[in-house]
């Protein structure tokens, strides 16, 4: 389960298996605030959360675990789209940077091959 606390109204929300989307509404003005629980085993423990598109800063609270993780981030109300996403940790980018270049090698020679 994935567990929020708002002081906004929140509905649509959504779990696709690889992002957590929702909206939150209020005041126009407003200030907001979310902190939400995610199971680790659901998107592991980096993210990045965006508000409308815009990447927002959000704090990973001390009192999370292996097993859960709680952000916390704040907001201007009226209606916002919030999509929170699964960061690539570090050690994996140069791999997968890696391999894509070996992909594109092995079909680049394939193509010029004669």
């Amino acid at each position: 389960h994935i567990q929020t606390i708002c002081n906004s109204s929140v509905s649509d929300f959504q779990f696709n298996g690889t992002a957590i989307t929702f909206d939150v509404s209020g005041e126009i003005g407003d200030s907001g605030f979310c902190r939400i629980c995610i199971p680790t085993s659901l998107m592991g423990r980096n993210y990045t959360v965006f508000v409308n598109g815009k990447k927002v800063h959000h704090d990973l609270l001390p009192f999370s675990n292996t097993t859960h993780s709680y952000l916390y981030f704040i907001y201007t109300l009226s209606i916002k789209k919030v999509v929170i996403i699964p960061e690539f940790p570090p050690f994996l980018i140069l791999p997968i940077f890696m391999i894509a270049t070996l992909l594109a090698a092995m079909i680049y020679k394939r193509k010029h091959v004669t």
